[in-house]
């Protein structure tokens, strides 16, 4: 029975490490698409040229675009801005706005490639707007366009490259982002923007050395973003995006610390973002993302709480994220990520539970995971995650109402275990499951024998009554 509860235990934490690895793809993402809407804003063109390359390329890396035909609509935008600039090269010749312009279209229709999921196509194009932009910069090596143009090539390749399995050449890009804008704040130090985008390269290198568990290297970058953060705010207090970014910047810092377990700075950090993002909800409190980033300063707080073995102090803020991701989901019903993140402050509700031996309390947390995450599972059957996540919250269940003994429903067990099962068998039939998958199965198939055991001695002893089990005599 020991081995079940460690067993529920781990896997709540590989679900928070999930999450955890969701949330820094969010942050890339993120990253992306304010370099794509920056690029964007700064070649030479008339206002209509402006909007189309400030507005429709933020909205492409935008979820909502998802939809393939809206993509193609993107894509026609990206090949009638192409005709833009090829008839201003006709009537001008090679300059660094035809340059700057051709190395645009290039990211943009890159980045539709990429969102369609065709990275064989999306590659090229991005790799071809780089030589254009280093070519602009040559043409004019004091062009500040130039040079931001650039850096935004080398960012978006950087990006894609690294998350699509090609991390060596996606540090390459990133360090010439840095590299870029390092020279572009040494040109004008009080540009805010290039500020920004220095501090964007420099959590770029941060996450990927936090990755490499290079603690100390990652902190040395994140602190560096954070300090150009707090000098943005200082000049712009009222500025929404700046906190907000601040307060990111020190969430960062938080959960490196945490991985080192400075508990206490960590806790500092998560509650110096807290306390700026709950400024930001005062300012706008009908915000999903502030409340969503709200919600997750509570998990974080929570994590540093049971790291520390304080379990009463964890579940209160996990009680709070939970409550915090109602109210978001309740915003827009039909989100999958919110409905799973939701989800999740459930399971790690059951597993503080769990640990503090209130097995009945932890059962009904465990169910509510159980309800949403095998919803979610069915309605995208295609997502590998999903479909782990849903089979390791049959085991969870089962595992708890086995715990429970007497008082735990031992049907209800059978039943979920053998659906955990049926979940992945019927996934490898479509594709391949991710490694953790082996562990849960394995995690099934021993909560499979401990049911048919229990059963088997419930059995003999109905039959010979008054006579305890051998499992009766040991659990005493």
């Amino acid at each position: 029975m020991v081995a079940i509860v460690l067993a529920v235990v781990a896997w709540s934490k590989w679900i928070e490490a999930k999450n955890n690895a969701h949330e820094a793809d969010r942050q890339k993402h993120e990253a992306v698409k304010q370099e794509a809407k920056a690029l964007a804003g700064r070649n030479r063109a008339d206002g209509v040229i402006d909007f189309v390359q400030n507005n429709l390329t933020e909205k492409l890396v935008s979820e909502k675009l998802r939809p393939s035909g809206r993509l193609d609509l993107m894509r026609d935008v990206g090949t009638a801005v192409d005709g833009y600039y090829s008839a201003m090269k006709k009537a001008e010749g090679e300059t660094v706005d035809t340059l700057a312009g051709k190395a645009w279209v290039l990211v943009f229709q890159g980045l539709i490639d990429a969102s369609k999921g065709r990275l064989d196509e999306a590659l090229p194009k991005l790799r071809s707007a780089v030589p254009l932009a280093e070519k602009a910069q040559r043409l004019d090596p004091g062009s500040d366009k130039a040079l931001e143009h650039l850096a935004g090539a080398h960012f978006v390749l950087g990006v894609t490259l690294a998350s699509h399995g090609k991390p060596e050449e996606g540090i390459r890009e990133s360090r010439a982002t840095q590299q870029a804008y390092e020279k572009l704040v040494a040109r004008d130090p009080s540009n805010a923007r290039w500020q920004s985008k220095l501090a964007v390269s420099y959590d770029t290198e941060a996450s990927r050395l936090d990755g490499q568990k290079q603690f100390d290297a990652a902190l040395s970058e994140y602190r560096k973003a954070c300090v150009i953060r707090e000098k943005l705010v200082a000049q712009a207090p009222s500025d929404s995006k700046r906190s907000s970014e601040l307060a990111s910047s020190h969430d960062h810092i938080g959960k490196v610390l945490l991985e080192q377990q400075q508990f206490n700075p960590a806790l500092a950090e998560f509650r110096a973002s807290q306390q700026i993002v709950q400024n930001l909800t005062l300012i706008d409190p009908h915000s999903a993302d502030w409340q969503r980033d709200l919600a997750f300063t509570y998990n974080n707080i929570g994590q540093v709480f049971q790291a520390q073995d304080d379990i009463t102090a964890a579940l209160d803020q996990f009680r709070n994220y939970s409550e915090a991701m109602k109210n978001v989901v309740a915003s827009d019903p039909t989100n999958a990520v919110w409905q799973r993140e939701a989800a999740d402050a459930h399971n790690l509700i059951a597993g503080a539970l769990v640990n503090q031996k209130q097995f009945e309390n932890a059962l009904s947390e465990f169910r509510k995971y159980y309800a949403a995450v095998t919803r979610l599972a069915t309605e995208d059957p295609t997502n590998a995650d999903l479909q782990v996540f849903a089979a390791g919250a049959c085991g969870q269940v089962a595992a708890v109402d086995m715990m429970l003994k007497d008082k735990g429903d031992h049907n209800e067990a059978s039943h979920l275990v053998q659906q955990g099962l049926h979940i992945l068998t019927e996934f490898e039939k479509r594709g391949t499951l991710p490694p953790q998958s082996v562990e849960i199965r394995k995690y099934l198939e021993l909560l499979e024998r401990v049911v048919a055991e229990t059963n088997t001695a419930k059995g003999r002893a109905q039959s010979r009554p008054g006579l305890k089990t051998k499992r009766e005599n040991q659990e005493q």
